[in-house]
């Protein structure tokens, strides 16, 4: 696979074996996308020592050196252009994702929030693993953390508007009248608020 590879970046084409005549493929408008998440922890341990996002030059030296370093094919990797690190999300834009991912499940049962206490961000959040954090594994986790509390509140015949308590169990509540969907920001958690 490796010298297929190399064929088709270095050479600009593949070349199959099928059939005996081999059947050549034209690469030379190409361009390859590789990810991994391979050394991602020593690579964004050493872009953050260097304060080398700000500069490709810094990030594709450093990406190249551990790569090559590491065991990888070192003429495949000396031929990578540019290195796009993956940084993880911070903690106000992990809370954004899992109020959405929240309202989703909501709107599942055709429900929509207009408020969350912030401790069920955090809640669904801290049950997540940090080191595979995914919308859709947010989205999952909220699914069932909440999943019951709608549909319990949709059984009892509720519909609609809602806002979501966490004293002393998490319930839903039917929202306060006049109630907007708005960003609330404050303490690093994202949530939703009543205007």
């Amino acid at each position: 696979f490796s010298k297929t590879l190399m064929n088709a970046m270095e050479n600009g084409e593949i070349v199959s074996a099928s059939g005996g005549a081999g059947k050549r493929i034209d690469c030379r408008r190409c361009f390859f996308l590789f990810t991994s998440n391979a050394k991602e922890t020593e690579i964004i341990a050493a872009l953050e020592q260097r304060n080398a996002y700000a500069s490709q030059d810094r990030v594709d030296a450093i990406c190249q050196r551990i790569y090559n370093r590491s065991g990888l094919s070192r003429p495949l990797i000396d031929r990578i252009m540019h290195f796009i690190p993956f940084r993880p999300l911070p903690p106000t834009i992990m809370a954004e994702v899992t109020t959405l991912g929240v309202c989703a499940v909501a709107a599942e049962y055709d429900l929509e929030i207009v408020r969350i206490e912030p401790s069920i961000i955090s809640e669904i959040l801290n049950s997540v693993d940090e080191s595979v954090t995914s919308a859709r594994q947010v989205k999952y986790r909220a699914s069932r953390m909440l999943g019951s509390v709608f549909a319990q509140y949709v059984r009892l015949g509720s519909s609609g508007k809602i806002r979501i308590i966490d004293e002393p169990n998490i319930a839903c509540l039917p929202a306060l009248e006049n109630s907007v969907l708005a960003g609330d920001y404050s303490n690093g958690l994202s949530t939703i608020k009543e205007k």
